[in-house]
Protein backbone atom coordinates (compact mmCIF):
# COMPACT_ATOMS: atom_id res chain seq x y z
CA UNK A 1 0.00 0.00 0.00
CA UNK A 2 2.76 2.30 0.91
CA UNK A 3 4.27 1.81 -2.72
CA UNK A 4 1.36 2.41 -3.91
CA UNK A 5 0.77 5.97 -2.54
CA UNK A 6 4.53 6.79 -3.08
CA UNK A 7 3.76 5.79 -7.20
CA UNK A 8 0.90 7.89 -6.86
CA UNK A 9 2.68 10.72 -4.81
CA UNK A 10 5.71 10.82 -7.56
CA UNK A 11 3.16 10.67 -10.49
CA UNK A 12 1.75 13.81 -9.20
CA UNK A 13 4.64 15.50 -8.58
CA UNK A 14 6.09 14.43 -12.23
CA UNK A 15 2.88 15.89 -13.68
CA UNK A 16 3.29 19.21 -12.04
CA UNK A 17 6.84 19.13 -12.40
CA UNK A 18 6.51 19.02 -16.16
CA UNK A 19 3.36 21.41 -16.09
CA UNK A 20 5.45 24.13 -14.34
CA UNK A 21 8.20 23.51 -16.77
CA UNK A 22 5.85 24.07 -20.08
CA UNK A 23 4.23 27.13 -18.78
CA UNK A 24 7.97 28.31 -17.73
CA UNK A 25 8.27 27.48 -21.80
CA UNK A 26 5.50 29.38 -22.62
CA UNK A 27 3.42 26.33 -23.84
CA UNK A 28 -0.15 27.01 -22.32
CA UNK A 29 -2.54 23.93 -21.73
CA UNK A 30 -4.23 24.24 -25.08
CA UNK A 31 -0.74 22.59 -26.33
CA UNK A 32 -0.27 19.74 -24.24
CA UNK A 33 -4.00 19.63 -23.35
CA UNK A 34 -6.44 16.99 -25.86
CA UNK A 35 -10.30 16.92 -25.78
CA UNK A 36 -11.54 13.95 -26.89
CA UNK A 37 -14.32 13.19 -29.77
CA UNK A 38 -17.20 13.56 -27.32
CA UNK A 39 -16.55 17.12 -26.75
CA UNK A 40 -18.44 18.12 -29.52
CA UNK A 41 -20.98 15.87 -28.25
CA UNK A 42 -23.60 16.32 -25.62
CA UNK A 43 -25.67 19.61 -26.08
CA UNK A 44 -23.61 19.92 -30.13
CA UNK A 45 -24.89 15.85 -30.60
CA UNK A 46 -25.66 16.03 -34.25
CA UNK A 47 -25.74 19.50 -35.11
CA UNK A 48 -22.24 19.20 -37.13
CA UNK A 49 -21.49 17.45 -40.03
CA UNK A 50 -17.36 16.65 -41.30
CA UNK A 51 -16.43 18.91 -44.10
CA UNK A 52 -13.04 18.50 -46.17
CA UNK A 53 -12.03 22.23 -46.21
CA UNK A 54 -13.11 23.24 -42.87
CA UNK A 55 -12.93 20.15 -40.88
CA UNK A 56 -16.96 20.59 -39.18
CA UNK A 57 -19.70 22.84 -40.03
CA UNK A 58 -22.94 23.09 -38.76
CA UNK A 59 -25.32 20.13 -40.01
CA UNK A 60 -28.22 21.88 -42.44
CA UNK A 61 -31.72 21.95 -41.51
CA UNK A 62 -31.09 20.37 -38.05
CA UNK A 63 -33.15 21.45 -35.02
CA UNK A 64 -31.75 20.45 -31.00
CA UNK A 65 -34.51 20.11 -28.77
CA UNK A 66 -34.62 22.35 -25.96
CA UNK A 67 -33.67 20.69 -21.92
CA UNK A 68 -33.85 21.73 -18.56
CA UNK A 69 -29.75 22.38 -19.56
CA UNK A 70 -29.27 23.03 -22.88
CA UNK A 71 -31.64 25.89 -25.67
CA UNK A 72 -32.74 24.94 -28.52
CA UNK A 73 -30.11 24.77 -31.85
CA UNK A 74 -31.79 25.74 -35.32
CA UNK A 75 -29.42 25.27 -38.11
CA UNK A 76 -30.79 26.67 -41.08
CA UNK A 77 -30.60 25.16 -44.73
CA UNK A 78 -27.05 27.50 -45.54
CA UNK A 79 -25.41 25.51 -42.69
CA UNK A 80 -25.77 28.70 -40.46
CA UNK A 81 -27.97 29.27 -37.35
CA UNK A 82 -31.04 30.51 -36.99
CA UNK A 83 -32.08 33.85 -35.60
CA UNK A 84 -35.06 32.55 -34.22
CA UNK A 85 -38.76 33.15 -34.66
CA UNK A 86 -39.08 36.95 -36.02
CA UNK A 87 -35.71 37.25 -37.73
CA UNK A 88 -35.68 39.97 -40.41
CA UNK A 89 -35.08 39.09 -43.70
CA UNK A 90 -32.84 42.09 -45.63
CA UNK A 91 -31.72 42.77 -49.32
CA UNK A 92 -28.22 43.66 -48.27
CA UNK A 93 -27.68 41.62 -45.20
CA UNK A 94 -24.87 41.70 -42.73
CA UNK A 95 -22.63 38.37 -42.54
CA UNK A 96 -21.20 37.58 -38.75
CA UNK A 97 -18.59 34.84 -38.52
CA UNK A 98 -16.37 33.71 -35.90
CA UNK A 99 -16.32 30.55 -33.02
CA UNK A 100 -18.93 29.48 -30.59
CA UNK A 101 -19.28 32.56 -28.78
CA UNK A 102 -20.59 33.96 -31.95
CA UNK A 103 -22.91 30.53 -32.79
CA UNK A 104 -24.36 31.15 -29.79
CA UNK A 105 -23.35 28.68 -27.61
CA UNK A 106 -25.35 28.13 -24.58
CA UNK A 107 -28.15 30.72 -25.49
CA UNK A 108 -31.13 30.43 -27.49
CA UNK A 109 -31.38 31.07 -31.41
CA UNK A 110 -32.86 34.51 -30.50
CA UNK A 111 -30.32 35.33 -27.72
CA UNK A 112 -27.14 35.12 -29.61
CA UNK A 113 -25.22 38.83 -29.90
CA UNK A 114 -25.94 38.19 -33.88
CA UNK A 115 -29.62 37.93 -33.55
CA UNK A 116 -29.87 40.35 -30.94
CA UNK A 117 -27.68 43.31 -33.47
CA UNK A 118 -30.24 41.59 -35.95
CA UNK A 119 -33.05 43.90 -33.65
CA UNK A 120 -31.09 46.94 -33.07
CA UNK A 121 -30.04 48.00 -36.61
CA UNK A 122 -33.09 46.56 -38.13
CA UNK A 123 -30.74 44.60 -40.66
CA UNK A 124 -30.76 40.84 -41.42
CA UNK A 125 -27.65 39.58 -39.40
CA UNK A 126 -26.42 35.84 -40.96
CA UNK A 127 -25.12 34.49 -37.96
CA UNK A 128 -21.73 32.20 -39.17
CA UNK A 129 -20.42 31.00 -36.48
CA UNK A 130 -19.31 27.86 -35.91
CA UNK A 131 -18.44 25.86 -32.04
CA UNK A 132 -14.73 24.98 -31.88
CA UNK A 133 -13.77 27.33 -35.20
CA UNK A 134 -9.99 28.92 -34.85
CA UNK A 135 -9.49 31.77 -36.65
CA UNK A 136 -7.72 30.07 -39.80
CA UNK A 137 -11.44 27.90 -39.99
CA UNK A 138 -13.61 31.13 -39.57
CA UNK A 139 -11.00 32.76 -42.71
CA UNK A 140 -11.41 29.83 -44.93
CA UNK A 141 -15.65 29.63 -43.92
CA UNK A 142 -15.79 33.20 -44.99
CA UNK A 143 -16.18 32.73 -49.26
CA UNK A 144 -18.20 30.33 -48.51
CA UNK A 145 -20.98 32.43 -46.95
CA UNK A 146 -20.29 35.66 -48.73
CA UNK A 147 -22.96 36.11 -51.27
CA UNK A 148 -23.55 39.24 -53.82
CA UNK A 149 -25.89 41.34 -51.86
CA UNK A 150 -23.93 41.23 -48.30
CA UNK A 151 -23.51 44.27 -47.23
CA UNK A 152 -20.30 43.91 -44.91
CA UNK A 153 -18.83 41.38 -42.94
CA UNK A 154 -18.01 41.01 -38.80
CA UNK A 155 -15.13 38.91 -37.84
CA UNK A 156 -15.23 37.70 -34.22
CA UNK A 157 -12.62 35.90 -32.28
CA UNK A 158 -11.55 35.28 -28.72
CA UNK A 159 -7.71 35.17 -28.16
CA UNK A 160 -8.40 31.55 -28.31
CA UNK A 161 -9.28 31.47 -31.80
CA UNK A 162 -5.63 32.57 -32.44
CA UNK A 163 -3.91 29.59 -30.35
CA UNK A 164 -6.22 27.26 -31.83
CA UNK A 165 -4.34 28.05 -35.37
CA UNK A 166 -1.46 25.55 -34.26
CA UNK A 167 -2.77 22.56 -34.28
CA UNK A 168 -4.00 20.76 -37.17
CA UNK A 169 -6.18 18.16 -35.00
CA UNK A 170 -8.22 19.42 -32.21
CA UNK A 171 -11.42 18.54 -30.29
CA UNK A 172 -10.82 15.40 -31.37
CA UNK A 173 -11.50 15.99 -34.95
CA UNK A 174 -8.66 16.94 -38.11
CA UNK A 175 -8.73 20.79 -39.05
CA UNK A 176 -6.96 22.42 -41.92
CA UNK A 177 -4.25 25.01 -40.59
CA UNK A 178 -2.22 27.88 -42.68
CA UNK A 179 1.65 28.17 -42.54
CA UNK A 180 3.71 30.62 -44.04
CA UNK A 181 6.18 29.80 -46.80
CA UNK A 182 7.96 33.16 -47.46
CA UNK A 183 5.46 35.59 -47.58
CA UNK A 184 2.81 33.15 -49.17
CA UNK A 185 0.13 32.02 -47.05
CA UNK A 186 -0.09 27.77 -47.63
CA UNK A 187 -3.31 25.85 -46.68
CA UNK A 188 -2.06 22.08 -44.64
CA UNK A 189 -4.31 19.12 -43.78
CA UNK A 190 -6.72 19.55 -46.74
CA UNK A 191 -8.60 17.67 -47.98
CA UNK A 192 -9.31 16.90 -43.89
CA UNK A 193 -9.61 13.55 -43.13
CA UNK A 194 -12.59 12.09 -40.92
CA UNK A 195 -10.94 11.47 -38.00
CA UNK A 196 -10.55 7.10 -37.63
CA UNK A 197 -10.63 7.17 -33.83
CA UNK A 198 -13.70 5.27 -32.42
CA UNK A 199 -15.50 7.39 -30.47
CA UNK A 200 -16.89 4.58 -28.16
CA UNK A 201 -13.34 3.95 -27.22
CA UNK A 202 -12.40 7.50 -26.46
CA UNK A 203 -15.66 7.71 -24.17
CA UNK A 204 -14.21 4.80 -21.90
CA UNK A 205 -10.95 6.70 -21.36
CA UNK A 206 -10.72 8.53 -18.14
CA UNK A 207 -11.12 12.42 -18.91
CA UNK A 208 -7.84 13.39 -16.97
CA UNK A 209 -5.55 11.84 -18.75
CA UNK A 210 -6.79 13.93 -21.87
CA UNK A 211 -5.80 16.66 -19.53
CA UNK A 212 -2.63 15.23 -18.56
CA UNK A 213 0.64 16.76 -19.57
CA UNK A 214 2.81 13.75 -18.14
CA UNK A 215 0.72 11.68 -20.72
CA UNK A 216 1.07 14.00 -23.44
CA UNK A 217 4.75 13.86 -23.11
CA UNK A 218 5.14 10.34 -22.74
CA UNK A 219 2.80 9.83 -25.63
CA UNK A 220 4.86 11.72 -28.02
CA UNK A 221 8.37 9.67 -27.13
CA UNK A 222 6.20 6.24 -27.35
CA UNK A 223 3.86 5.92 -30.05
CA UNK A 224 4.79 6.19 -33.74
CA UNK A 225 4.31 9.87 -35.47
CA UNK A 226 1.38 9.75 -37.77
CA UNK A 227 -0.67 7.38 -35.01
CA UNK A 228 -4.46 7.44 -34.32
CA UNK A 229 -3.59 7.18 -30.84
CA UNK A 230 -0.57 9.45 -30.77
CA UNK A 231 -2.89 11.89 -32.43
CA UNK A 232 -5.56 11.82 -29.76
CA UNK A 233 -3.59 12.80 -26.69
CA UNK A 234 -0.92 14.60 -28.22
CA UNK A 235 -1.69 17.31 -30.32
CA UNK A 236 0.22 18.16 -33.60
CA UNK A 237 1.39 21.87 -32.55
CA UNK A 238 2.14 22.76 -36.52
CA UNK A 239 3.14 26.14 -35.72
CA UNK A 240 5.51 28.13 -33.17
CA UNK A 241 4.74 31.38 -31.31
CA UNK A 242 6.70 33.51 -34.36
CA UNK A 243 4.79 31.86 -36.88
CA UNK A 244 1.65 32.42 -34.49
CA UNK A 245 2.02 36.52 -35.23
CA UNK A 246 2.82 36.52 -39.11
CA UNK A 247 -0.25 34.09 -39.67
CA UNK A 248 -2.51 36.21 -38.14
CA UNK A 249 -1.22 39.33 -40.05
CA UNK A 250 -1.51 37.27 -43.29
CA UNK A 251 -4.97 35.82 -42.30
CA UNK A 252 -5.89 39.68 -41.81
CA UNK A 253 -4.72 40.33 -45.51
CA UNK A 254 -6.69 37.63 -46.75
CA UNK A 255 -10.20 38.78 -44.96
CA UNK A 256 -9.43 41.98 -46.53
CA UNK A 257 -8.92 40.48 -50.04
CA UNK A 258 -12.04 37.75 -49.71
CA UNK A 259 -14.81 40.32 -48.99
CA UNK A 260 -14.37 42.31 -51.96
CA UNK A 261 -14.01 45.65 -50.93
CA UNK A 262 -17.15 45.72 -48.51
CA UNK A 263 -16.59 46.97 -44.92
CA UNK A 264 -15.18 44.76 -42.64
CA UNK A 265 -15.56 44.82 -38.47
CA UNK A 266 -13.52 43.06 -36.06
CA UNK A 267 -14.79 41.99 -32.99
CA UNK A 268 -12.26 41.00 -30.14
CA UNK A 269 -13.94 39.10 -27.65
CA UNK A 270 -13.12 37.09 -24.77
CA UNK A 271 -13.57 34.23 -22.83
CA UNK A 272 -13.60 34.63 -18.95
CA UNK A 273 -9.45 34.70 -18.64
CA UNK A 274 -9.05 38.20 -19.61
CA UNK A 275 -5.56 38.45 -18.36
CA UNK A 276 -4.80 35.67 -20.91
CA UNK A 277 -6.77 37.49 -23.52
CA UNK A 278 -5.26 41.17 -23.35
CA UNK A 279 -1.96 39.39 -23.32
CA UNK A 280 -2.47 37.71 -26.47
CA UNK A 281 -4.20 40.13 -28.30
CA UNK A 282 -1.25 42.97 -27.18
CA UNK A 283 1.25 41.18 -29.21
CA UNK A 284 -0.76 41.30 -32.18
CA UNK A 285 -1.74 44.66 -31.64
CA UNK A 286 0.15 45.76 -34.38
CA UNK A 287 -1.10 43.77 -37.12
CA UNK A 288 -4.48 44.19 -35.81
CA UNK A 289 -4.38 48.33 -36.16
CA UNK A 290 -2.82 48.10 -39.39
CA UNK A 291 -5.52 45.82 -40.80
CA UNK A 292 -8.05 49.04 -41.72
CA UNK A 293 -11.16 46.94 -40.61
CA UNK A 294 -13.04 48.73 -37.62
CA UNK A 295 -12.48 47.38 -34.30
CA UNK A 296 -14.37 46.50 -31.73
CA UNK A 297 -12.21 45.30 -28.96
CA UNK A 298 -14.28 44.76 -25.99
CA UNK A 299 -11.68 43.31 -23.51
CA UNK A 300 -10.59 46.60 -21.89
CA UNK A 301 -14.53 47.25 -21.21
CA UNK A 302 -14.98 44.28 -19.60
CA UNK A 303 -11.70 44.60 -17.18
CA UNK A 304 -12.99 47.66 -16.12
CA UNK A 305 -16.92 46.31 -15.94
CA UNK A 306 -15.02 43.58 -13.71
CA UNK A 307 -13.39 45.95 -11.46
CA UNK A 308 -16.56 48.59 -10.98
CA UNK A 309 -19.31 46.03 -11.03
CA UNK A 310 -18.28 42.41 -10.14
CA UNK A 311 -21.82 41.29 -9.81
CA UNK A 312 -23.06 42.26 -13.85
CA UNK A 313 -19.47 41.42 -14.93
CA UNK A 314 -20.25 37.47 -13.69
CA UNK A 315 -23.73 37.84 -15.00
CA UNK A 316 -22.11 37.90 -18.41
CA UNK A 317 -20.42 34.45 -18.87
CA UNK A 318 -21.42 30.86 -17.67
CA UNK A 319 -18.77 29.49 -19.54
CA UNK A 320 -19.64 31.22 -23.03
CA UNK A 321 -21.86 34.17 -22.63
CA UNK A 322 -25.32 34.56 -21.69
CA UNK A 323 -28.27 36.05 -22.98
CA UNK A 324 -26.98 39.13 -21.11
CA UNK A 325 -23.54 39.25 -22.01
CA UNK A 326 -24.39 38.60 -25.62
CA UNK A 327 -27.00 41.64 -25.44
CA UNK A 328 -24.02 43.24 -24.05
CA UNK A 329 -21.74 42.97 -26.89
CA UNK A 330 -24.45 43.57 -29.64
CA UNK A 331 -25.20 46.81 -27.75
CA UNK A 332 -21.56 47.63 -28.19
CA UNK A 333 -21.35 46.25 -31.99
CA UNK A 334 -24.28 48.17 -33.03
CA UNK A 335 -22.95 51.49 -31.42
CA UNK A 336 -19.99 51.28 -34.05
CA UNK A 337 -21.55 50.28 -36.85
CA UNK A 338 -23.83 53.22 -36.55
CA UNK A 339 -20.94 55.45 -36.70
CA UNK A 340 -19.04 53.96 -39.64
CA UNK A 341 -21.73 52.27 -41.77
CA UNK A 342 -24.80 54.05 -43.89
CA UNK A 343 -27.32 51.40 -41.51
CA UNK A 344 -30.82 52.59 -41.50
Amino acid sequence: MRILLWIVVGLAGAELGLRWVYLFQGRTPDMWRTVPFSRLGGELAGLWVHDEALGWIPKRSTTSEATREHPKYTIVGDATRSNGPGSIRSVRPILAVGDSFTFGQGVGDGETWPAQLERRVGVQVINGGVFGYGLDQTVLRIPRLLRNEIQQVIVSLIPEDIHRMRFSFLFGLQKPFFSLKGDELLVGNTPVPQSPFPSALVKGIPQFLFNSALVNFGVRRILPEGSVLRSQFATPVVQDEVDEEKVYCALLKRIELSVGGRPVTLLIQSSHDLARGRDTMEKLAACTRGSGFSIVDVIPELESLRTRDWKQYEGLFRGHLTAAGNAWVAERVAASLSTTSALP
